[in-house]
C-alpha cells in the first residue's frame, strides 16, 4: 500500500479513480472533512465524526464511493461502515455515480462531487431517557435514514414512540 503525497485517500495502492481523487481532493472536500479522515483502499472513503460508532460495530461511519461487485463495476456512493460491500443497488441511501466504463476522472470527480454534497447534509441526534438508562440514534434529518444507534438494550423498544429530545450535531447546508 502506498501513501499519497497530497496526504487525501493515503493506503489506495495504484488505482487509477484514487490516484485522480488525491489531486482533485484539495478543490471538492478542502474545509469539509481534514485530508486525515479520508482513505483510499477499494474505493474511497470518509470518516463522519459527527456519527459515533455502535457498540456492536468497531468500525466508523463514513460516505464511501466503491465498485460494486454485484453490479458490474459500477461505481456507487453510499453511508456505511467502511465496508466496501455495503456500496451496492437497493441499499439505502445509495447512489449509482459512474458506469464502469466512464473515465477514472469521470469517476473521480462524480464520486468527489457526491461525497461533497453528503458532507454538508444535516445530522440529527435523538434521544430517548427512562430512569437512569439512554439509547440515542443518529439520523439525516432530511430523509431520516439511521446512521448509527447505542443505548441501553431495554430501550431498543422505546425506539417506537417519538424521541424525548432531538439535538441537531450538523446544521447541514445542503
Amino acid at each position: 500500500m502506498t501513501r499519497s503525497p497530497t496526504g487525501w485517500f493515503d493506503f489506495g495502492g495504484n488505482d487509477p479513480m484514487i490516484d485522480v481523487a488525491r489531486e482533485l481532493a484539495p478543490r471538492w472536500l478542502g474545509g469539509l472533512v481534514p485530508k486525515e479522515d479520508t482513505e483510499g483502499f477499494g474505493g474511497l472513503c470518509v470518516l463522519v465524526r459527527e456519527v459515533p460508532t455502535m457498540k456492536h460495530r468497531p468500525t466508523h461511519n463514513c460516505v464511501m464511493a466503491s465498485f460494486s461487485p454485484h453490479d458490474q463495476g459500477r461505481l456507487y456512493g453510499a453511508w456505511g461502515t467502511g465496508n466496501h460491500d455495503e456500496c451496492h443497488p437497493g441499499a439505502p441511501e445509495t447512489q449509482l455515480l459512474a458506469e464502469a466504463d466512464a473515465s477514472p476522472e469521470a469517476q473521480a470527480a462524480a464520486a468527489l462531487a457526491w461525497m461533497a454534497s453528503q458532507l454538508t447534509r444535516p445530522i440529527e441526534r435523538r434521544t430517548w431517557s427512562r430512569w437512569r438508562l439512554k439509547s440515542e440514534s443518529w439520523h439525516l434529518s432530511d430523509s431520516g435514514f439511521q446512521l448509527s444507534w447505542m443505548g441501553h438494550r431495554r430501550l431498543t423498544g422505546m425506539r417506537r414512540r417519538p424521541p424525548d429530545t432531538i439535538t441537531r450535531v450538523r446544521p447541514g447546508t445542503a
